[in-house]
This record gives C-alpha cells, sequence and structure tokens, in this order.
C-alpha cells in the first residue's frame, strides 16, 4: 500500500537537489557561521552564496534575504506579518477563491 502524507504542516519532504547540495554541509564541512573559527567561516560563505543565490533569483538585493530556522519566527519577525496582511485574513483569502 502506498503511503500519503498529509501533514505538510509539520514538516516537508527535502527535494533530492537540495539534500544533494546540503549533503557537504551535514557531513564534512559543518560549522557554525557566527564563530571565528575556520568551520564557522567556511559555513558562514556558504550561508552568504545561498543568499546572494535566493536574492538573484528573485531580483532582491542580498541583505533583504533573512534565513530563519522555524516558521512562527519568520512570520512574526517580518516587517508585515502574514496573519496582519489583508490577502492572507481567512476571511477574504477564502472569499477571494469563492469557498467557505
Amino acid at each position: 500500500m502506498r503511503r500519503i502524507y498529509l501533514d505538510y504542516a509539520a514538516t516537508t519532504p527535502t527535494h533530492p537537489d537540495v539534500v544533494r547540495s546540503m549533503l557537504p554541509y551535514f557531513t564534512e564541512s559543518f560549522g557554525n557561521p557566527s564563530s571565528i573559527y575556520g568551520c564557522g567561516q567556511d559555513a558562514k560563505e556558504a550561508v552568504e552564496a545561498a543568499r546572494a543565490s535566493v536574492a538573484a533569483l528573485i531580483g532582491a538585493r542580498d541583505e533583504e534575504i533573512v534565513f530563519m530556522s522555524i516558521r512562527i519566527r519568520a512570520i512574526t519577525s517580518s516587517p508585515r506579518p502574514l496573519s496582519t496582511t489583508p490577502s492572507w485574513k481567512p476571511a477574504t483569502f477564502w472569499k477571494r477563491r469563492g469557498s467557505r
């Protein structure tokens, strides 16, 4: 029987390309990017390269890209949290889609 995972609010599968890209940082080149040590500075360079890549992809400046470890921190730390954005309020969101 094929399993179907429905709890994407908790976690999601990682795309194989992402796993391949991240594997060296999980196994050999790991370090705290905030540290002054060599392995940490290597990690910092990788984070900054990823930041530049994401910025280029969406037409943003590098300093506009902030990586967060958890979703709720990202939502509450944004300049205008999604919860206060009119298009994301449930009544408006569903009304625009003609349901609920």
